[in-house]
């Protein structure tokens, strides 16, 4: 897992607040000896197990919060593979395609111009585009015009859409 902001996480040590407060506040009792403290001992006695098993769950809530605020600060991004992809399921994705047709893009460079690679690139995109994805593809020169609007898979099969850009 990879997070936006990283250096947010050293903010974790934060998380040890709540445990230090709870061990610094732990109350301690005076003994006082008088006629009625014989029946609040024994109150005591029966309500210890059930008040310190709340104290705990409530230490634990209070510290998984402060961690959890700072995991959502440090903004985390899951690849496409492993859990990422797992949880990405098949939803449909909208791509927008634009390839620059400008005449900077006919710079040739160990042989190849630019607007062939933005072709190839094109091409692998397409080539990775699941059956509910959708593609519109235009080009710089006329952005208002696209070549090709809300196309998917299913008309590629039916041959009404061009194999590459």
């Amino acid at each position: 897992m990879l997070f936006l902001n990283p250096f947010i996480l050293s903010a974790l040590a934060l998380a040890s607040v709540p445990i230090i407060i709870h061990l610094l506040n732990r109350r301690r009792f005076q003994l006082v000896e008088w006629a009625p403290m014989k029946y609040l001992k024994l109150t005591i006695k029966t309500n210890r197990r059930r008040l310190r098993i709340e104290q705990l769950i409530l230490l634990a809530v209070r510290t998984l919060v402060v961690i959890l605020i700072i995991l959502a600060v440090a903004r985390p991004v899951l690849s496409g593979g492993a859990l990422g992809g797992w949880l990405a399921g098949r939803s449909r994705v909208s791509r927008i395609l634009v390839i620059d047709d400008s005449l900077s893009t006919g710079y040739r460079d160990a042989g190849r111009s630019a607007f062939e690679n933005a072709k190839d690139v094109a091409a692998h995109l397409l080539k990775s585009i699941g059956p509910q994805d959708a593609v519109t593809a235009l080009v710089t020169s006329s952005a208002s015009d696209p070549i090709v609007k809300e196309a998917h898979l299913e008309m590629r099969r039916k041959s009404s859409l061009p194999s590459a850009v």
